[in-house]
């Protein structure tokens, strides 16, 4: 089992207990990969933070269009109200935040986080990349390749007949 696996399976019983559906759960796996690969960029502020809901948005997501951004996205791609989505991120940072440092067991956190960012880049959505910092997924030394698709338009060389690809 991955981190994210591990995580969303912590943070769905600790916010949902045994009803979480399975949107609900899409929400959290995606919302979680943004989380720990924003929890992991060395540029993050966690001096002093301590795991209230707010507290720990606030550090990783400072910017609050960004935060709406995020909330905004995960309830339209997995068709929950955003009320329920922004519920969900702000029970799922702090019970998340928790989780990775017991899983880092006494590690600097983002330096246990960037041992998983394979798995965890393989996890983001497409669209997140436009949400993160310029530059933050070259960091970790990998491109940006998600196990999520998106459509993407080419021309074909020979006809110039546009292609629909996935």
């Amino acid at each position: 089992m991955n981190i994210i696996d591990t995580l969303k399976t912590r943070v769905a019983a600790s916010i949902l207990g045994g009803s979480a559906n399975e949107s609900q759960l899409n929400v959290l796996d995606q919302f979680l990969s943004l989380f720990v690969t924003q929890l992991a960029n060395k540029d993050t502020n966690l001096t002093g933070a301590h795991s209230s809901g707010h507290d720990i948005l606030d550090r990783v997501f400072p910017q609050h269009a960004q935060r709406e951004q995020v909330i905004d996205k995960l309830a339209d791609v997995h068709g929950v109200g955003r009320d329920d989505a922004k519920f969900l991120v702000e029970s799922a940072a702090p019970v998340a935040y928790t989780e990775l440092h017991t899983m880092a067991g006494g590690q600097p956190l983002p330096q246990f986080l960037q041992q998983h960012m394979p798995q965890v880049l393989n996890r983001l959505p497409g669209w997140a990349s436009a949400l993160l910092p310029a530059g933050l997924l070259a960091s970790f030394g990998a491109a940006h390749s998600t196990a999520h698709t998106t459509e993407t338009t080419y021309k074909v060389a020979d006809h110039q007949q546009p292609v629909q690809t996935t």
